[in-house]
């Protein structure tokens, strides 16, 4: 096991439980702006994972996917105080990143305003030093450039970076950067057998393991 001198964490679905505020949104979008469309939850629960962006061209093609990020951004609002939770053992695993002063930082593909937002609803507001949102990059995941980024700030290698996400997009793009990944297996994505992490995670106390 190497040893890490940097881990960085994807936010939606990795740190943060926001699968309920991305479904409640989304309903309350089809049935303002396509209202004689019909989906499934597994379609629905496949969105916190690709820009927001794509998936409201994919989703309402004939309007205007910037004005509809805001509005969506805005919406949301109203649902992640009742839904929006921290997963378990994450506090625990940033205590022990800072006993063994290993700096941790985020890349997510949520707007900066709303990652902020995220991490304050979820009670940590101050936890990551560092930010990289998708307002911050040319191409957002699964493009490496926010983990790029994120590596040069820190001064750190590649090679002893660890990157943990929860979709394919945090796969590819922490395989594109050149660090390990870890992808965690709560929540209801599927990855077929192509997707081959470093490490899967059941828990972030496996993590501390990992750190020794």
């Amino acid at each position: 096991m190497k040893p890490y001198s940097l881990v960085l964490f994807d936010l939606d679905g990795t740190v943060a439980d926001t699968e309920l505020v991305m479904v409640q949104t989304m309903i309350s979008f089809i049935e303002q702006y396509a209202p004689h469309r019909k989906t499934t939850l597994n379609e629905l629960i496949k969105i916190s994972g690709p820009p927001l962006i794509d998936t409201l061209k994919q989703y309402f093609p004939k309007e205007d996917p910037h004005q509809l990020a805001k509005a969506f951004a805005i919406k949301a609002r109203e649902f992640y105080p009742r839904f929006a939770v921290a997963f378990p053992g994450i506090q625990s695993l940033l205590a022990t990143c800072k006993e063994r002063h290993i700096p941790v930082g985020i890349v997510t593909s949520k707007l900066r305003i709303n990652a902020l937002f995220t991490l304050e609803v979820i009670g940590l507001k101050d936890a990551f030093p560092l930010v990289i949102s998708l307002d911050e990059v040319q191409k957002p995941k699964p493009d490496p450039e926010g983990i790029l980024l994120a590596i040069k700030h820190f001064k750190q290698s590649p090679k002893n970076t660890l990157f943990v996400g929860d979709t394919t997009y945090d796969y590819f793009a922490g395989k594109a950067a050149g660090v390990d990944t870890a992808l965690v297996t709560w929540g209801f994505k599927k990855f077929n057998k192509d997707i081959q992490p470093d490490y899967w995670l059941d828990h972030f106390d496996q993590l501390k393991e990992y750190l020794k």
